[in-house]
């Protein structure tokens, strides 16, 4: 009787021991979000649309009064909650962006662009906002930024 109650509180134990790592893998990955940034030239003119902009195609022409969409950039950054990642636009200002925190599926990102904006928004894991920017060139720059998206697909939220 005594075997079998150590056998079963050994058991438990181990049980314990793995829920608590598994929480913890869990929590760590919550913690690091993965960013997709896609930089869009929009301008009027000739149609002509970028192929790898595809999947986004019906969703810019609800949001844009525009024509022509080129991806000038796309990068992908996994960044803890706290930590500021920065990549470069085509105008040369820098673009910040920084998880702030994580509550329940939303994520809070502080997004920078020096002397132009600076603002929090609210992303849902896998979702994306799209955010008409400054004018560039002979149009404007548009930012579409997804959160913990599923990189083998295109995206199209």
């Amino acid at each position: 009787m005594k075997r079998d109650f150590f056998n079963i509180i050994i058991v438990l134990s181990l049980t314990l021991a793995l829920l608590a790592a598994g929480s913890h893998y869990v929590f760590a990955a919550a913690a690091s979000p993965t960013l997709k940034v896609q930089i869009v030239y929009a301008a009027k003119g000739e149609p002509k649309v970028d192929p790898r902009l595809k999947p986004l195609q019906k969703r810019l022409n609800q949001l844009f009064d525009f024509t022509q969409y080129q991806l000038e950039n796309e990068q992908t950054l996994t960044l803890n909650v706290g930590q500021k990642g920065t990549l470069i636009l085509p105008d040369g200002k820098p673009l910040s962006l920084t998880p702030v925190q994580k509550q329940r599926d939303m994520w809070k990102i502080t997004l920078s662009i020096p002397k132009l904006v600076q603002s929090d928004i609210l992303i849902r894991d896998g979702h994306m906002v799209i955010l008409g920017g400054a004018r560039y060139k002979k149009g404007v720059m548009i930012l579409v930024i997804q959160v913990n998206p599923d990189l083998s697909k295109p995206t199209t939220d």
